[in-house]
């Protein structure tokens, strides 16, 4: 029965944080994607989130770092950042825990807490509180997203069918913003150049291969976000040691993430990781320069780092 006065323990902090995140979710995040999600993020998720706790962490901590983004006082930053990297931590455990019982009746909820944490996990590096002190750069801390994106693969593998039949076939429709071949081609072929002065024989084919899947997202009007899922190891691996052609390839990629998704948490983790690439490749020499200034400019940054 419903009370007029709830007692103080019903109305504690951690419940009020749940509510205003909730209502920025439906008033604000949700509205932030395509306009063809809207609806479907704003109720049949949430239900969906009402019965699957992952669901409702990943959701909940997409919206904390909505908000982080943007606010422009630095305490509320950090605290609702550290709010939510503790849901994003619940919500990947327990996506895990989940993930080995993908069944007709689980799928929908899987799926979309595999979406939501792809998206925090671009974004969370970037923001106040978060991996800097643990990874070499903070971009490196986004190299997670390519075992995620691998994990939603296997999701779409087994159950794609029931998915796409379902409520969520929305998202695999979505209108991506068309980004011209030629406004990026000059930049590709800087990239190819640099591959072939700077890179020795063991590497040339791995970064070959990271440039021409990046190149036939731009072609085919696809998203670029995935991108990091189809680079393969060996490019993460030296990515990690901070190669300079890794790193170019990389930069590159985050411009046109700011500049093709559309998406606003594309155009931060965008523009904060070739911030960041920009810096380390600007102390590599000035063969660098040259995709280095493009990218700055692309994302609004100023073209000297």
């Amino acid at each position: 029965m419903y009370q007029d006065s709830p007692d103080e323990e019903s109305w504690n902090p951690n419940r009020v944080r749940e509510l205003e995140l909730l209502h920025h979710w439906c008033m604000k995040t949700s509205n932030s994607f395509t306009p063809e999600l809207v609806g479907l993020l704003q109720d049949y998720l949430v239900k969906e989130a009402l019965n699957n706790t992952h669901l409702m962490e990943a959701l909940l901590a997409l919206a904390s770092f909505h908000i982080a983004c943007e606010t422009n006082d630095s305490a509320v930053s950090r605290d609702f950042t550290g709010t939510g990297m503790s849901y994003q931590t619940r919500a990947i455990a327990g996506l895990r825990a989940v993930l080995g019982s993908v069944s007709p009746e689980n799928c929908d909820p899987i799926f979309a807490s595999s979406v939501l944490i792809m998206v925090c996990v671009m974004v969370s590096p970037f923001l106040p509180v978060g991996h800097s002190r643990t990874f070499n750069f903070v971009a490196e801390a986004i190299l997670p997203l390519a075992d995620i994106l691998r994990g939603l693969g296997l999701v779409i593998e087994t159950s794609q069918r029931r998915v796409q039949q379902g409520r969520l076939s929305g998202m695999f429709n979505v209108t991506w913003p068309s980004l011209p071949y030629s406004a990026v081609s000059s930049t590709i072929e800087n990239l190819r150049k640099l591959n072939a002065s700077v890179s020795d024989s063991s590497t040339t084919c791995v970064f070959e291969h990271a440039i021409q899947a990046l190149e036939q997202r731009i072609l085919d009007n696809s998203a670029v976000f995935p991108w990091i899922a189809l680079t393969g190891l060996e490019y993460i691996e030296h990515l990690k040691m901070q190669n300079g052609v890794a790193l170019a390839i990389f930069m590159v990629w985050g411009a046109l993430m700011s500049m093709a998704d559309n998406m606003w948490w594309g155009r931060f983790s965008g523009k904060n990781l070739v911030n960041e690439t920009s810096i380390i490749l600007s102390s590599k020499g000035e063969r660098y320069a040259c995709v280095v200034t493009w990218c700055r400019r692309e994302v609004g940054l100023s073209e000297t780092s």
